[in-house]
C-alpha cells in the first residue's frame, strides 16, 4: 500500500495562506470593477449637475433677453401689417432655436431618450412656438424653412409680396406670449427637478465610491499580509527540524527579507494614499471647472443689461455646491454678497459676486499647488522605499544563496 504523504505544519500553513490570498484577490478584483463603476458614476453625476446649473442660469438670461422684448413687440404687431411683426417673428425664431438647444441638451448631455416625458414636453413647447407664425400668416416656421426662408425679414417680405395675410389671426399675437412662457416655465421646472435629483444622487454615489475604495484597500492589505506571511514562513523554516517553522528562532536571512516586505507595505500604503487623493483631485477639478463656468456667466451679465432680480436669482446658482465648499476660502463668498443685496446697488452686487468667484478660483489654485507638492513628495518616497526594498532583497538573496551552497 502506498504511504500517506506527510506535510509539515509549515506547508499546511502556507497552503491555507495561499487559499485565503486567492479569495482575497477575487474580492479585490470585484471591488476594483465596482470602484471604477462608481467612480465613473460619481464623476458623471457631478458633471451633469454642473451642466444643469449652467442651464438654469442660461434660462434666466435667455428669458430676460427674449421674453421682455417679445412682450413689447406683441403690442406692436398687427397681422394685417406684416412689417410691424418683423421683430416678433425674429424673437420667435430665436426662441425656437433656443428651445431646440435645450432639447439637444437633454438628449446629448443628460442622455435622455426621445421618448422621455421631459423631452416630449420640450418638443411640444417648441411645436407651439413653431405654429404661431402659421396663425399669423398661414405658414409655420418649419414650413417656411422648407421654402428657404431663413430670416424674419425674408418671412415678412414673402407674405407682403403675395399678400396672403390671415385675417383671422389677431388672437395669435397673444398666443405667442403663452407659447414662449410655456417653454421657459417647462424648462425651469424640469431643470429645477433634475438639479435637486442630481444633488441627492451625488451623495449616494459618493457613499458607494468611498465604501468600495475602503473595500479594495483592505483587500489589498490582506493579500499582501497573507503572501508576506507565507514568504516568511517558508524562509524561516529550520533545516535541522525537518524544515518546520520555528517562531522563536529567526533565521538570519529573514531579517533583510522582513525589511524588504515592510518597505513594500509602505510603498503599497503610499500607492493607496495616491489613489484616495486622486478621487479628491478629480473632485477639485470638477469644482474648479464649475467656478470657472460661473465666472464666464458673470462676464456675460456684465456685458448685458440684466435686471437686479435676475442677478439675485442667478446668485444661488453660481454658488459652489456643498461638496466643493471645503476646498475654498469662505470669505468673501456668494452667500454673504446675496444677503447684503440692495436693489439700488446692482453694480455693487455684481462686483461682490465676481470678487467671491475670483476668491474661489484663487483658493482652488492654491490647494492644487499644495496637493501637487504633496503628491511629488509621496512619489519620491515610493521611489526611495522601492530602491531600499531592492537593496534589502539583494541581501536576503545573498544569505539564501550561501545557504544553498
Amino acid at each position: 500500500m502506498p504511504q500517506s504523504q506527510y506535510f509539515t505544519h509549515r506547508h499546511l500553513l502556507v497552503r491555507k495562506l495561499v487559499k485565503l490570498s486567492i479569495i482575497a484577490t477575487a474580492v479585490f478584483g470585484a471591488g476594483s470593477f465596482a470602484f471604477a463603476f462608481f467612480q465613473n458614476e460619481y464623476n458623471s453625476k457631478i458633471e451633469a449637475s454642473r451642466n444643469i446649473a449652467a442651464l438654469r442660469i442660461t434660462l434666466l438670461l435667455d428669458k430676460e433677453e427674449l421674453l421682455d422684448p417679445l412682450n413689447k413687440e406683441i403690442n406692436k404687431c398687427f397681422p394685417k401689417r406684416p412689417s410691424s411683426c418683423t421683430k416678433l417673428i425674429e424673437l420667435l425664431i430665436q426662441t425656437k432655436n433656443r428651445g431646440s438647444d435645450y432639447k439637444i441638451f437633454f438628449e446629448n448631455t443628460i442622455g435622455a431618450p426621445a421618448s422621455d416625458p421631459k423631452v416630449k414636453e420640450i418638443a411640444g413647447r417648441i411645436d407651439l412656438i413653431d405654429k404661431i407664425p402659421n396663425k399669423l400668416f398661414g405658414i409655420s416656421l418649419s414650413n417656411a424653412a422648407k421654402l428657404n426662408i431663413q430670416s424674419a425679414e425674408q418671412y415678412v417680405n414673402y407674405y407682403s409680396n403675395i399678400n396672403t395675410i390671415n385675417n383671422g389671426s389677431s388672437h395669435a399675437v397673444g398666443d405667442a406670449r403663452l407659447a414662449v412662457n410655456s417653454l421657459f416655465n417647462s424648462m425651469e421646472n424640469i431643470s429645477a427637478q433634475l438639479d435637486g435629483g442630481y444633488n441627492k444622487s451625488i451623495s449616494g454615489a459618493k457613499f458607494n465610491l468611498t465604501h468600495w475604495l475602503i473595500a479594495i484597500i483592505l483587500a489589498e492589505i490582506i493579500i499582501y499580509a497573507l503572501v508576506s506571511a507565507a514568504d516568511l514562513a517558508i524562509n524561516n523554516s529550520d533545516p535541522s527540524a525537518n524544515n518546520e517553522l520555528r517562531l522563536k528562532v529567526v533565521q538570519a536571512k529573514v531579517i533583510p527579507l522582513g525589511v524588504s516586505i515592510l518597505l513594500g507595505f509602505l510603498m503599497m500604503t503610499l500607492g493607496q494614499i495616491m489613489l484616495f487623493r486622486q478621487t479628491t483631485d478629480i473632485l477639485i477639478d470638477q469644482c474648479r471647472d464649475q467656478n470657472q463656468q460661473s465666472i464666464s456667466f458673470m462676464s456675460r451679465i456684465e456685458s448685458a443689461t440684466v435686471r437686479s432680480e435676475t442677478i439675485h436669482a442667478i446668485g444661488p446658482l453660481i454658488e459652489l455646491p456643498s461638496y466643493c465648499s471645503k476646498f475654498v476660502n469662505q470669505y468673501p463668498d456668494v452667500s454673504r454678497a446675496l444677503s447684503l443685496f440692495n436693489e439700488k446697488e446692482v453694480e455693487l452686487l455684481r462686483e461682490q459676486l465676481k470678487h467671491a468667484l475670483v476668491n474661489y478660483a484663487d483658493s482652488f489654485q492654491s490647494i492644487q499647488r499644495s496637493r501637487s507638492r504633496i503628491n511629488a513628495i509621496i512619489l519620491q518616497s515610493i521611489l526611495a522605499f522601492n530602491v531600499t526594498s531592492l537593496l534589502a532583497l539583494s541581501i536576503f538573496l545573498k544569505f539564501d544563496s550561501e545557504e544553498l551552497g
